[in-house]
């Protein structure tokens, strides 16, 4: 199963694309940060860690980019006080 990150920087999007279906993230950048708005995994994709690994690629995006990590997504808040970075 391939479950690598597509970047659409023009739309401000990650996606995961497995088996015809599409998880994907969406965020803005604002105030010299990356904000997670939402993420989105179809139900036939949930319970593999899908989107965990869009939330991980946003912010290590961010991290690139010299961007502070932000979340309205209440998924990416759970990840950044799972992981620590809260």
């Amino acid at each position: 199963m391939d479950t690598s990150v597509t970047h659409d920087l023009e739309r401000k999007r990650f996606e995961i694309s497995i088996d015809g279906y599409i998880a994907y993230l969406l965020y803005d950048i604002h105030d010299s940060a990356l904000d997670v708005l939402s993420t989105f995994v179809p139900e036939q994709l949930r319970g593999r860690g899908v989107a965990g690994k869009l939330v991980a690629a946003a912010y290590l995006y961010a991290d690139s980019q010299d961007l502070a990590r932000q979340a309205k997504c209440s998924y990416a808040r759970k990840w950044l006080e799972h992981n620590g970075l809260a």
